[in-house]
């Protein structure tokens, strides 16, 4: 992947609504419209937000347009999570159980809390690490 810190960007804004190609599902798009949780396209979003934290950006004042293509990421990730465990709620993701999803919500807490409060979390504190951040220098917030 490239080091541009707009590349980093463009995968997250890739999930939003408005930016959707028929041909090139973003990983809120699998969640959305299929009901899906991709591992692989979840793994790239977080790898964006791991890349903009070490960036020069990061010790300055988030431009809006990160903070609001973050924030609805985060809001709908955790809304899905929600919607799966509402008995009156039809939505379920269909390739997790409840105890992987349960994981998983820690796991986007912790990422989109650490990215958002400058203290984005070393991959060790998970029991899964994201294979495209492995050999990343650590965090030392």
């Amino acid at each position: 992947m490239d080091n541009s810190l707009n590349d980093y960007v463009g995968i997250l804004e890739k999930n939003l609504a408005q930016n959707i190609r028929e041909d090139d599902y973003s990983f809120l798009d699998f969640l959305h419209e299929q009901r899906i949780w991709k591992q692989e396209e979840y793994w790239k979003v977080e790898f964006a937000l791991a890349k903009i934290a070490s960036s020069q950006i990061y010790s300055e004042a988030f431009p809006p347009e990160i903070v609001c293509v973050v924030w609805k990421i985060f809001s709908f990730i955790m809304a899905s999570f929600s919607w799966h465990f509402d008995s009156e709620d039809t939505f379920r993701i269909k390739n997790l159980s409840d105890e992987e999803i349960r994981e998983l919500r820690e796991r986007v807490i912790n990422v989109f809390e650490g990215f958002m409060c400058r203290n984005f979390p070393n991959q060790d504190i998970f029991e899964v690490e994201n294979p495209l951040l492995q050999n990343q220098p650590k965090n030392r917030s």
